[in-house]
């Protein structure tokens, strides 16, 4: 089974086991399980964050889309990104002189990778990272002026954006910005060596040092599962 696939089965069995908590106390030997579980699940996702992030960061012609949307929306303003990962998207608004950022993380490990970039950055104290999806906020933050995300990746609907985007009006006010605000859908078949040069480490990208992302490049624990 891949790894998205085994990502989909543990997010089952952690659901599973959520709602049986509502019938009774744990056990020892459940919390044990649940922890193993949760820990292969984080660590999954964060190993498969490596990939998407160095894509995403190595196309030039993206990452200068946002810093032009960026810089021509959040001077003074009040910013909201939703799923932060290593937040680039963050700390280009704090350089374009953002009022204050609100970033939202639910992946713990992301979250000390951003922290670690915000401080690199020197934008640590005008960046408030919170832990947890935007889902799951309800009073935390005000509305925001500008909302900022990186959902549509090479599967555009692939980290729920609808729903996301949708949800994310409740910190909207009547004239928000959203960046992206649209999305256009373009196939092109092709084949290149390029896809399958090696990983190269992080340096930065338009003058953000995100060198504490390639932590990730050390060895990963591989998970083999075996269909029966």
């Amino acid at each position: 089974m891949r790894v998205h696939g085994r990502v989909r089965e543990l997010e089952d069995i952690l659901d599973r086991m959520a709602r049986a908590l509502q019938h009774g106390e744990p056990s020892p030997d459940f919390l044990g399980q649940w922890s193993r579980l949760y820990a292969e699940l984080i660590d999954l996702k964060t190993n498969k964050s490596q990939d998407y992030m160095k894509a995403m960061y190595s196309d030039d012609q993206r990452n200068r889309f946002f810093q032009r949307a960026i810089q021509g929306a959040v001077s003074g303003k009040t910013v909201l990104e939703l799923g932060c990962g290593a937040g680039l998207l963050s700390v280009l608004s704090c350089f374009a002189g953002a009022r204050q950022v609100y970033a939202c993380e639910s992946n713990p490990r992301m979250r000390e990778l951003a922290l670690e970039v915000f401080r690199a950055n020197g934008v640590e104290d005008r960046i408030q990272l919170i832990d947890k999806s935007s889902f799951a906020l309800v009073d935390e933050i005000p509305r925001c002026e500008v909302i900022i995300h990186e959902l549509f990746a090479n599967d555009p609907f692939g980290e729920d954006a609808l729903a996301v985007l949708l949800d994310a009006r409740r910190f909207a006010l009547a004239d928000t910005v959203f960046i992206p605000g649209q999305l256009k859908l373009m196939a092109q078949i092709v084949r290149t060596d390029m896809l399958k040069s090696p990983w190269e480490p992080f340096h930065d990208v338009l003058g953000v040092d995100l060198r504490s992302l390639n932590q990730l490049s050390k060895p990963k624990r591989v998970y083999v599962h075996r269909d029966s």
